[in-house]
């Protein structure tokens, strides 16, 4: 009579026990982005009797997980790119189910370990928005020369990681790497166009970048440059020369940097030559 007693209270006490869970995530860290997809995996401290189901906050509510093998063990893949996400922002993760005595699992027995990555609660940073740009130059009418020198900025509304890139259109240069400011928000390149070889023509300037979540800029912010080549100034000092001078040797400077060469409109009369000026 006493055996029963104490295996009824035994039992008593293990059917009363409420289960626990651990939730881990398969991502590097707790920021995600539109494309992001996440594996989220609840242990529970004993097997359950029915599919746990799986909510984040706002987008997803009580959807069934998967069973791993182990019936103390489930798995859910979050796909964010087929959710409706409104903005940014915070969501979070948590878990429902029941263990084999019926005992439905509570959340307020579960686990934190200080960092957010595996909790019977997990938290994720959502953010959906990509940075926006505004681009400036040092030049007034954005016509330029081979002798300029211009600086670009590019402002955006958040920090952005790595290095952003500047390219031009056409033959243009591509994938130049800006400068760091103060602000990680704020970088810049000088250009000299004196070290671009390239004809004249317009040339659009666009910058490419991507946030510290992941975001890629997609704005269209541009800068058209009016790219032209120096008119050559031609000098010559005043001079006479007679057909019967032994030196008829005829001297001229141009402010072109460019190759030179010299003709004359009738070459009937005489004939010129000259030096290329590199």
């Amino acid at each position: 009579m006493v055996m029963r007693h104490l295996w009824t209270a035994l039992l008593l006490i293990l059917t009363l026990h409420t289960p626990s869970v651990t939730l881990t995530h398969d991502h590097p860290d707790n920021s995600l982005v539109a494309s992001d997809t996440v594996l989220i995996t609840a242990t529970f401290s004993e097997p359950m009797d029915t599919t746990p189901s799986l909510s984040l906050s706002g987008l997803i509510t009580n959807e069934v997980m998967t069973n791993s093998g182990d019936p103390s063990i489930w798995t859910y893949s979050v796909d964010l790119s087929s959710l409706s996400i409104a903005g940014d922002g915070d969501h979070f993760i948590a878990v429902s189910g029941s263990d084999l005595a019926g005992n439905n699992y509570s959340s307020v027995t579960g686990v934190q370990d200080g960092d957010e990555t595996s909790v019977d609660s997990i938290t994720f940073s959502v953010d959906i928005t990509s940075p926006s740009l505004i681009l400036t130059d040092s030049d007034d009418d954005n016509i330029v020369y081979p002798i300029d020198t211009i600086t670009v900025t590019a402002t955006f509304s958040e920090a952005v990681q790595n290095t952003p890139k500047v390219n031009f259109s056409g033959v243009g240069p591509k994938n130049i790497d800006m400068t760091a400011t103060g602000s990680q928000s704020v970088w810049t390149y000088e250009f000299d166009f004196r070290s671009f070889s390239i004809p004249k023509g317009q040339y659009t300037l666009t910058v490419s970048a991507t946030d510290f979540t992941g975001n890629i800029y997609s704005g269209a912010e541009n800068i058209i440059f009016d790219y032209r080549l120096l008119d050559p100034n031609l000098s010559l000092d005043d001079f006479i020369k007679n057909f019967t001078d032994p030196d008829f040797n005829i001297s001229a400077s141009s402010s072109s940097t460019g190759d030179i060469s010299y003709s004359i409109s009738n070459n009937s009369i005489a004939t010129i030559s000259g030096t290329l000026i590199q």
